[in-house]
């Protein structure tokens, strides 16, 4: 609506405005207006409905403290709940409970002895006519030497590890 029509519309409807501004005379034709009709959307609510009867009755249990129970009930006489009872028991007992995998666990390699292997590398000495020479290359490991020296044709060599 523009503000001439504003204007008209007030003069229509004979209201009486302070002064000839956009907001007051907003101000004048939404105060005159009658409320909007509202219309229910959506379904119709049935009260007496076993869903609306529920609904009612866990309303009035909340409103005397009664605690209301939801989902599946626990069986205390099952495996887990009879391990959870275990361990909330060792803990109020003041017992410290450790997660994850326990130390030492897995492979049986120690720490010491996986660092030891990583950081060792082998060199190949090739006997050249009675002179041993170094190969240009190192190696993690004695099998990747010995294939790398079968697949150039080398027959006289040594491996030598050494720790980096």
């Amino acid at each position: 609506m523009s503000y001439n029509e504003m204007r008209a519309k007030v003069a229509e409807l004979k209201l009486e405005v302070a002064d000839a501004k956009k907001q007051t005379l907003i101000d004048a034709l939404t105060a005159h207006q009658e409320p909007a009709k509202t219309e229910m959307r959506g379904r119709k609510v049935d009260p007496n409905s076993a869903r609306q009867l529920r609904l009612k009755a866990i309303e009035e249990r909340k409103a005397n403290g009664e605690v209301i129970k939801r989902g599946r009930p626990t069986d205390p006489n099952s495996a887990r709940a009879k391990k959870l009872a275990e361990r909330e028991a060792r803990i109020a007992a003041g017992e410290v409970i450790k997660r994850g995998r326990p130390k030492g666990s897995g492979s049986g390699v120690s720490k010491k002895e996986v660092e030891e292997v990583v950081k060792t590398r082998y060199q190949v000495l090739i006997d050249m006519e009675g002179k041993e020479e170094v190969y240009s290359k190192s190696f993690a490991s004695p099998k990747r030497a010995i294939t790398e020296m079968k697949d150039l044709g080398f027959d006289n060599y040594k491996l030598k590890a050494f720790n980096v």
